[in-house]
């Protein structure tokens, strides 16, 4: 018996090309398995052009032709480097873009340097691939010092001299207290010079202009060229009715919030979005869960509109939720559009045992990159205490070079002092105690 088969492959500019074959039924069983149609598709790169000559901030821009930005991940790299992931970006045209500080590469002198695109399905299947190349342009007094560098992460700036990157926000109980104990505590103040490190800055319905308060940090960072860690906390229900209980009163107002909090992301910055929301939803019936993930995905997609926001949900830590569980809800949660997700947020767990936890979610979402609160998990967790449990340390000092694999930065994101609650003899959460800090600085090495 005859067969004709049709076959279509895609080739570049999306132009496919049909192909009739004739067979005979005694080879058709040898065709059942062969791809209908090919997954390869056109990668177009919009910037950097080849062999463009450029400095300082770059906005790395590509696109799948024929596919919808929110359908797949990209990912550029230098000299065949480590994979930098880019983010949606609806300017002009959807596309992906990444925000990237060449002023520091320096291995090849002025270049040039090969910029590789690729793409990849949320299978992990490649889809498309392209390479253009830059060099750049002779700065006059450039000053080697000030030189910065890319994450191998993300591309966010750090600098190559010991300097994190990150922004120190104003600490003011916290210096109020080192001046206060100068002349007769002077041995303590030194323990104290140790909480002097960037920490986060959190925002929720206590602001009453969202935009002029994060326009205000942003703007401070990028006078300083820091970068700054903000954190989002005010999920409606939030912390199930516990010691941080409130947020917004419905998914309506919170996602105008998040409307006006992005609105004042005028440069670049770190966001963590909702610590325990996703891992505290079991206390939600079904349908309240739904929203939750509905509302934290839009959430996601609104922020990454700004150029140079680099988003991570919150996923709890590893002695809460199971990998493949909380993986499921960080799906479901928008984790395709994000950077990556965050952990030990305002705990104690070790490091290792986060990062351990983290490859392992990340392996069930496509490789996402993480960050880790290292602020008080220097001696690791007291057991099941989380809240303001004795015997505490500092732990790593923030820095966006953690050097190790998917791990975008170690993180203070709840800044250390500052109480988890009404428990323990702390005061409420959020308020700075400063014997407790005392405690944290003087046991960490």
């Amino acid at each position: 018996m005859i067969n004709i088969l049709r076959y279509v492959f895609r080739c570049g500019l999306g132009v496919k090309i049909l192909v009739v074959l004739v067979v005979s039924g005694s080879v058709l069983g040898g065709l059942r398995n062969f791809e209908v149609e090919a997954d390869w598709q056109s990668l177009e790169i919009w910037w950097p052009v080849r062999m463009a000559q450029v400095s300082g901030q770059q906005p790395f821009k590509a696109v799948v032709q024929g596919r919808v930005v929110e359908t797949y991940h990209m990912f550029w790299q230098v000299d065949g480097g480590q994979l930098n992931q880019m983010y949606n970006s609806y300017h002009d045209y959807p596309h992906k873009e990444a925000i990237v500080d060449v002023s520091g590469w320096n291995w090849k002198g002025l270049g040039p340097y090969r910029i590789n695109f690729i793409a990849y399905d949320y299978e992990g299947k490649k889809i498309g691939e392209a390479e253009s190349s830059l060099s750049l342009q002779q700065m006059k007094n450039q000053n080697s010092s000030a030189l910065v560098s890319i994450s191998p992460a993300v591309g966010l700036v750090s600098a190559r001299t010991g300097d994190s990157g990150l922004y120190e926000p104003k600490r003011i109980m916290l210096d109020e207290v080192m001046s206060s104990w100068k002349v007769q505590r002077g041995q303590d103040v030194k323990y104290m010079e140790k909480l002097k490190q960037p920490t986060a800055v959190w925002f929720g319905e206590w602001n009453k202009n969202i935009k002029a308060d994060v326009e205000k940090i942003v703007t401070a960072a990028k006078t300083e060229n820091k970068i700054p860690v903000l954190v989002i906390y005010n999920i409606p229900i939030r912390d199930c009715g516990g010691f941080s209980a409130g947020g917004s009163s419905s998914a309506e107002k919170y996602l105008k919030w998040v409307t006006d909090f992005s609105s004042g992301l005028n440069g670049k910055s770190i966001i963590i979005l909702e610590p325990d929301a996703l891992a505290l939803s079991d206390c939600l019936d079904a349908q309240l869960k739904n929203t939750r993930y509905e509302i934290l995905k839009k959430a996601v997609e609104i922020l990454k509109t700004k150029y140079g926001t680099n988003v991570y949900l919150d996923a709890g830590h590893p002695n809460w939720v199971s990998a493949s569980e909380m993986a499921d809800r960080l799906k479901r949660s928008g984790i395709g559009s994000a950077d990556g997700f965050s952990l030990n947020v305002s705990n104690f767990i070790e490091t290792g045992l986060n990062a351990e936890y983290g490859q392992k979610i990340s392996s069930y979402v496509g490789g996402k990159h993480f960050v880790i609160d290292t602020g008080r998990n220097g001696l690791g967790a007291l057991g099941s205490e989380w809240c303001n449990p004795s015997g505490r340390a500092l732990g790593n000092v923030p820095t966006l070079n953690t050097g190790k694999e998917r791990i975008d930065a170690y993180l203070w994101i709840k800044p250390p002092g500052e109480s988890d609650g009404s428990c323990n003899g702390g005061p409420g959460p959020g308020v700075f105690w400063p014997e407790y800090a005392l405690g944290l600085a003087k046991l960490s090495k």
